[in-house]
């Protein structure tokens, strides 16, 4: 009888090395499996020895369930981390290369994380950088420094499994027994993006963000056993080698990189018809994907851009949509609304509410909005120096992988 046990738990050994074995593609130092990296791998073992007479081999008896439960929370991660998405960075105060000074170019300094219908004009170069904080807080609605996953027992050794008689001693319902795991994650993103952008004819401007990212993902575990049955069959022993884990790290390097134009098709500077413009943007997957600099599909983005100046006033609205060469879950529509304010000459504040739908997602994030707080300042006269500031703070918490609190800073300048 304990031959056939030991049989049993071999088999279910044998399937736990093959679920690791395509957990993930990537090496064990690749942060794009910080998660499915815990307990080496290879998923949770219990303690050699067993505390109950004829309870043979019972270490694997939570490990399949482990080897699942890390992957499709690392699946659920990893899937909504991408290159954050840079818009307008055309602050109102450009360089024209014939004459070679600033030129204010519009009522406002402009909105700052969605896009005017304004272009910049022919001739004119925008050159900028922006540094944006991502922490990552939640996935849908949980907190991520306090995850709690419940593994339950191997279908193997009881009358669940009649082929294989409980072993001698055991006591009924032990499968019942769980390991609860909570998992304390911790993933950051700091980017730093170089912007340049150029105006190509008065109605066309092309441009490029190039992205430096760091990424830190790190994962600490710690496993007990939640004796349900009542038994105490199932034990760590004491060894808090087998119950706890780290992984993680930090990976710098360069991410997506974004070429985007805008065509600016309608103007009615004096009536009440808003600027119209339309959008074409494409993501190039040049970010290590296996370390969490990119998403490693190419993006193709288009949309539409309208926006209009009442006074100091400025009211915009963006839509687009998004495909990926991934599967068809990554594809997404965006949405910006929001108001302008010029406060004065050289200080503008901004509000948005920005929106990304995923129509094929069911399972995470299907409709995820925020709302942006944002401001731009130039305190230099005759130069074209404005520094810029926003916080991007989730209307509902529950979708998807969110963060608490985004945060950026930057500014535009001229060489």
């Amino acid at each position: 009888m304990a031959k056939r046990n030991d049989l049993q738990c071999w088999r279910v050994v044998g399937a736990a090395a093959l679920l690791t074995s395509t957990a993930g593609t990537a090496g064990a130092a690749d942060l794009k499996n910080f998660l499915t990296d815990l307990y080496g791998g290879n998923g949770i073992f219990l303690s050699p020895v067993t505390p109950v007479p004829g309870a043979v081999f019972h270490q694997p008896h939570f490990t399949a369930d482990s080897l699942q439960a890390f992957a499709r929370l690392n699946d659920s991660i990893v899937s909504g981390v991408g290159t954050p998405a840079f818009n307008s960075t055309v602050t109102g105060i450009t360089f024209d290369v014939a004459s070679g000074v600033p030129i204010e170019t519009q009522n406002s300094l402009g909105p700052l994380l969605a896009e005017s219908a304004t272009t910049l004009g022919k001739g004119k170069i925008d050159l900028a950088f922006g540094y944006s904080r991502i922490k990552y807080d939640r996935l849908d609605g949980r907190k991520l420094d306090n995850y709690l996953l419940d593994l339950h027992h191997n279908d193997c050794c009881t009358a669940g499994n009649p082929e294989v008689p409980p072993p001698d001693g055991a006591i009924t319902g032990f499968e019942n027994d769980e390991i609860e795991v909570r998992v304390k994650t911790k993933l950051n993103f700091d980017v730093l993006g170089l912007f340049a952008n150029y105006g190509i004819t008065e109605r066309w401007d092309v441009g490029v963000v190039v992205p430096i990212i760091q990424a830190e993902a790190r994962a600490n575990a710690h496993a007990e056993v939640l004796a349900i049955s009542g038994s105490n069959i199932h034990s760590f022993q004491g060894q808090t080698e087998l119950q706890n884990s780290r992984t993680g790290g930090t990976k710098t390097g360069v991410g997506d990189v974004i070429v985007r134009t805008k065509y600016n098709l309608l103007r009615d500077d004096a009536g009440a018809t808003p600027d119209l413009a339309l959008l074409a943007q494409v993501t190039a997957p040049t970010g290590d994907e296996d370390n969490l600099l990119g998403t490693g599909e190419t993006k193709y983005k288009a949309g539409v851009i309208a926006s209009k100046h009442f006074g100091t006033v400025g009211s915009h609205l963006n839509l687009a949509y998004e495909m990926t060469t991934g599967p068809k879950v990554q594809d997404n529509m965006t949405y910006a609304a929001g108001v302008d304010l010029r406060a004065s000459s050289s200080f503008t504040v901004g509000a948005d509410f920005l929106g990304r739908w995923n129509p094929d997602q069911d399972e995470i994030g299907s409709n995820v909005v925020d709302f942006a707080l944002s401001a731009k300042w130039n305190p230099f006269k005759g130069m074209n120096a404005p520094f810029n500031a926003y916080v991007i703070v989730p209307v509902n918490k529950d979708q998807g992988l969110r963060s608490d609190l985004v945060y950026g800073v930057g500014f535009d300048f001229v060489l």
